[in-house]
């Protein structure tokens, strides 16, 4: 299924650096990126899992993600997605405030990124794995 595709691509994006440098060599990242904008929701958590192991990695792959115009869509999602979903754009996010440059940050900022994540602090049904949201807040700020 595509899911499992994009879980196992993920996975590698999360690997070594060898691991990384063979999935950025196959990889063709605007099927990524056009997934991510899927209507299939299970499809686009997948794809936004990919994503954010990419952007753990070198300042190039979040500038390619940044100017791909996946924010506007990254931003809808934490606004209204299911869990999942706003799991794996939330720690995108906090992957391109990290590893980005400043233009990223405004650039998350212009597309309306931050404001659904913030939101999402004061959300009291989020499972336990909530602490995705508390580590991106205090351990990078």
């Amino acid at each position: 299924s595509k899911e499992a595709c994009l879980h196992f691509l993920g996975n590698l994006f999360a690997g070594s650096s060898t691991q990384k440098k063979a999935a950025m060599d196959t990889i063709v990242l605007p099927d990524v990126l056009r997934l991510a904008k899927a209507t299939n929701l299970k499809v686009a958590k997948e794809a936004f899992f990919v994503l954010a192991n990419m952007t753990s990695g070198s300042r190039q792959h979040t500038d390619t993600i940044v100017k791909s115009g996946v924010l506007r869509q990254m931003a809808v999602l934490l606004c209204g997605a299911k869990w999942g979903v706003q799991r794996n754009v939330c720690q995108l996010v906090c992957h391109i405030a990290v590893a980005g440059s400043v233009e990223h940050i405004r650039e998350l900022v212009s597309e309306g990124c931050f404001q659904p994540l913030v939101a999402l602090l004061g959300v009291h049904d989020i499972p336990e794995d909530q602490s995705i949201l508390e580590a991106c807040v205090h351990n990078h700020t």
